[in-house]
């Protein structure tokens, strides 16, 4: 089974709320600046994990492993809704 590091965990949704923070919530418009920001930072997450990188041509970050076996598709967005709560969407693309 995977163990999750807590401190990382929230580490880095703190580091993806900063791109954008605006009172107790985020503000980060797809295709604004910081979007883009925040989805180039998450490609470097994924590339520290050993993954391939890649934003395609709609925006979708991906990470892939070149290793054999089962993949895992996860799902989620890393723009938010003016002032959408700190966590909106992060958390799926994060944890």
């Amino acid at each position: 089974m995977v163990s999750i590091n807590g401190e990382r965990l929230l580490g880095d949704l703190r580091a993806l709320r900063a791109m954008g923070a605006t009172g107790t919530g985020v503000v980060r418009p797809a295709f604004s600046e910081m979007d883009m920001t925040a989805r180039r930072w998450l490609a470097d997450r994924y590339s520290d994990a050993g993954l391939t990188a890649q934003i395609d041509g709609v925006g979708n970050v991906l990470g892939r492993s070149q290793n054999p076996g089962p993949a895992l598709l996860v799902g989620s967005h890393s723009d938010t809704q003016p002032t959408g709560g700190w966590p909106d969407g992060a958390l799926g693309v994060i944890y």
